[in-house]
């Protein structure tokens, strides 16, 4: 059983955020120490609660509420539709305190569509369009895109590659 404390707060923030367990247990410990620090609970039950986070934990665990595999799906399939970069997903994926193991393996199941994810990138931008109606670019949209791709996340040598294929040639 968890204690009022825990029971408004937990029912609160999982009815709203889907999260991956150890997110919520850094979550529960930043609560706990925000209210410790705001002098809502005294010493005693700051410590008292820093030790229930486990039973909490547990609790919604068996709750059937931190299906982590479908939540990093849903993760990668939003940022893979927005055009984020492998590495930027990386990223997302290791702040939500996501399994190093899990991470690993989607990431290395977008390095093969890493086009598809420069293309969505594009397309968010409105840049893909102007791209495939063959307008005359400049030196100084290839360098724009270029840098915003970069700035992305993107590896510079694929991010020629798939200039190259719109008809930019590195050489101006």
């Amino acid at each position: 059983m968890i204690t009022e404390y825990f029971a408004k707060y937990c029912s609160y923030y999982l009815s709203r955020y889907s999260v991956s367990k150890k997110k919520f247990e850094h979550i529960l410990k930043k609560k706990i120490t925000k209210d410790f620090l705001q002098k809502k609970i005294d010493k005693e039950k700051y410590k008292f609660y820093l030790r229930e986070v486990e039973n909490v934990i547990e609790h919604y665990k068996k709750a059937g509420l931190f299906n982590e595999t479908r939540l990093i799906d849903l993760k990668v399939e939003n940022m893979v539709d927005k055009g984020y970069s492998a590495k930027k997903i990386y990223y997302v994926l290791t702040k939500n305190f996501f399994p190093k193991e899990l991470i690993e393996l989607k990431i290395s199941k977008l390095k093969n569509l890493e086009e598809q994810l420069i293309q969505n990138y594009l397309k968010k931008l409105g840049i893909l369009r102007k791209l495939e109606s063959h307008l005359e670019f400049k030196k100084e949209n290839f360098d724009k895109i270029l840098k915003k791709l970069i700035q992305q996340g993107f590896s510079i040598q694929t991010s020629l590659n798939f200039l190259k294929k719109y008809g930019f040639n590195k050489e101006f």
